[in-house]
């Protein structure tokens, strides 16, 4: 089953276990890469990512210091 971010008027597609395929919140910040991914929800950061950044404690720093700065 499939939906859209209503916030970002993006396509995903649920895969169960918490995961959807979708755009990783940290590739599109740090890289501008939208492709989609298979995603997961982290709560301490509000965002969805995939399981690399998700263990990249560097790259989600600076993909929330971009959010800050309004990119």
């Amino acid at each position: 089953m499939g939906f859209v971010d209503v916030n970002t008027g993006t396509g995903y597609a649920a895969t169960g276990d918490g995961e959807r395929v979708g755009v990783c919140e940290v590739h599109r910040l740090v890289d501008q890469d939208e492709r989609p991914r298979r995603v997961h929800y982290c709560p301490v950061c509000d965002a969805w990512m995939c399981d690399e950044c998700s263990r990249n404690w560097g790259r989600r720093a600076r993909a929330m210091f971009l959010q800050r700065m309004g990119r």
